[in-house]
């Protein structure tokens, strides 16, 4: 199914509805039976693809970048999964659910109808992590994709270079809307299973309507996995955590359930991470809380200015966790200090998480820093080709990333390009192993690199006519660099006070032209 082989691929399932499942519903819309590419205009008269259907399982569509701001969901998993003493297993926080019985007659016209309990969907950890007062930490350029409409971003913008999350929001509705991307898309419709049977990818789908829920099957020639890796929290496995959550329920939370700064209002606030999340909260805690602290591994690798930051006047650093006293209410730290808190966030990430493909996607060591093996070029399944994956890689670049690799599933399904023989495959992956680890840095590209490490590779199996996704964009990768002295220009202006929440709408309103 590689050099030689044919693709009889006509029917594709794209589990997630987010950047990720949008750019390649709509890139597959646009490439015709002969393999020629119409992105940017009119989607093909005669599709390669003659079904498309995209499973979401929230009630709309955008990802992370359609968020809830009411209703974050669990801040942490329920405390008879904590005492399991199993909670940094996504397995075990994010548990299967058995279809009724019946399921392999029923069909998406005559499904099986069945009462969902409550718990269950909230354990499906749906809801997005995004708070309304969340900004991008990628220049505005690099938030959408080459074939949509690029804003003018004044310097006038309180935020500038950056945008909005509501900003992002609009541009993927807008690409939703003026492309009829809705008609492909069913909402509130879980995956519970993807399994091979035969030449055929048979989905197992549960699809809610309130305390109701409608169970089906249908068949696909291939599938594409575009779930993204920020659903299911990762919960550091830590001794005294159950014990500490049970005597003082509320005082710890994973950062997925942050909405609002009033939260940190006098209190002595534990940040535990010295990613980008943690300060991208603490920016927000320090004007409001009685105390600031981090706990942290190391020095921070992708953005220069955390690690001076998270060290910064009024702010205090310590070590990792050792274990939490839930007596004393006390965090002892592996130095030997201890502390007391009244609020500790996790700011530790999430898992890549593939229930429904538990053979078909190996994540190794699961945890924040996991990498998921047999993978060509982060996208292709080396097992089955007609399996692929999308936001598996990490980088500034996420949206063009996200482009050029829905652009090479197109041309490849398509038959216009063909993956290399197995065994290069493999050889890449080696290669790539070597290079770097046999963890998330694996799938770790800086925008310095992004381009003639992946994005050049994914274009040579890009549908004819398909312009490159970085041909315009990458002449302002510079603008990435720059970024990063205007991420530490904000932090210290939102930690000192010179900028607050009501500029960040300030800063939605003037971006919210007419695209």
């Amino acid at each position: 199914m590689t050099i030689g082989v044919q693709f009889q691929v006509k029917s594709v399932a794209i589990i997630g509805a987010g950047p990720s499942g949008l750019a390649t519903l709509y890139e597959l819309l646009h490439t015709s039976r002969e393999g020629i590419s119409s992105v940017g205009g009119a989607s093909s008269d005669v599709p390669a693809f003659e079904e498309v259907v995209v499973f979401e399982q929230k009630n709309k569509s955008g990802g992370i970048w359609a968020p809830y701001y009411d209703d974050p969901g669990y801040p942490l998993p329920p405390q008879e999964l904590l005492e399991t003493s199993e909670y940094n297993n996504p397995d075990v926080i994010h548990p299967k659910v058995n279809p009724p019985g019946g399921i392999d007659e029923a069909t998406f016209e005559k499904p099986i109808e069945v009462e969902v309990a409550d718990r269950e969907q909230k354990l499906q950890w749906a809801a997005s992590g995004v708070y309304s007062d969340l900004f991008t930490n990628i220049p505005s350029r690099f938030m959408r994709f080459s074939y949509l409409p690029n804003p003018h971003n004044s310097k006038q913008n309180k935020i500038y270079p950056f945008i909005t999350n509501q900003e992002v929001e609009s541009r993927l509705n807008y690409l939703i809307e003026q492309n009829g991307l809705e008609k492909h898309i069913r909402l509130n419709s879980y995956v519970d299973s993807v399994e091979k049977i035969g030449q055929k990818w048979v989905v197992t789908v549960k699809e809610t309507a309130g305390k109701r829920a409608k169970w089906y099957r249908q068949s696909f020639d291939a599938v594409v996995v575009a779930n993204g890796h920020y659903t299911v929290p990762y919960i550091p496995k830590t001794p005294g955590l159950a014990e500490f959550n049970k005597a003082h329920p509320g005082s710890i939370i994973h950062s997925k359930a942050y909405r609002d700064s009033s939260i940190f209002d006098g209190k002595k606030v534990l940040f535990v991470g010295g990613s980008i999340t943690s300060l991208d909260l603490v920016k927000y805690a320090f004007p409001r809380a009685s105390e600031v602290t981090i706990s942290k591994r190391g020095p921070h690798l992708v953005f220069p200015y955390i690690n001076a930051a998270s060290e910064s006047q009024g702010i205090v650093t310590k070590p990792t966790i050792d274990r939490y006293d839930a007596n004393s209410k006390s965090v002892y730290y592996s130095d030997g200090t201890k502390g007391e808190y009244d609020l500790i966030i996790l700011a530790t990430g999430y898992h890549y998480h593939y229930p429904f493909l538990r053979d078909a996607l190996k994540v190794i060591d699961p945890s924040n820093l996991s990498r998921v093996k047999g993978l060509y070029l982060d996208v292709f399944s080396m097992k089955d080709p007609t399996l692929a994956a999308l936001s598996v890689s990490v980088t500034p670049l996420n949206f063009h990333a996200i482009e050029s690799e829905a652009m090479a599933i197109a041309g490849v399904w398509s038959n216009a390009k063909a993956l290399p023989s197995i065994g290069d495959q493999y050889k890449w992956e080696n290669k790539r192993l070597e290079a770097t680890a046999d963890n998330l840095f694996f799938h770790y590209y800086d925008h310095k690199r992004l381009v003639p490490d992946l994005v050049d590779k994914l274009f040579e199996l890009a549908p004819k006519n398909r312009q490159h996704p970085l041909q315009e964009d990458g002449k302002f990768l510079s603008e990435i660099d720059e970024a990063y002295a205007y991420q530490e220009l904000l932090f210290y202006q939102f930690k000192h006070g010179y900028l607050n929440s009501g500029d960040m709408q300030k800063s939605f309103s003037k971006l919210s032209v007419s695209l």
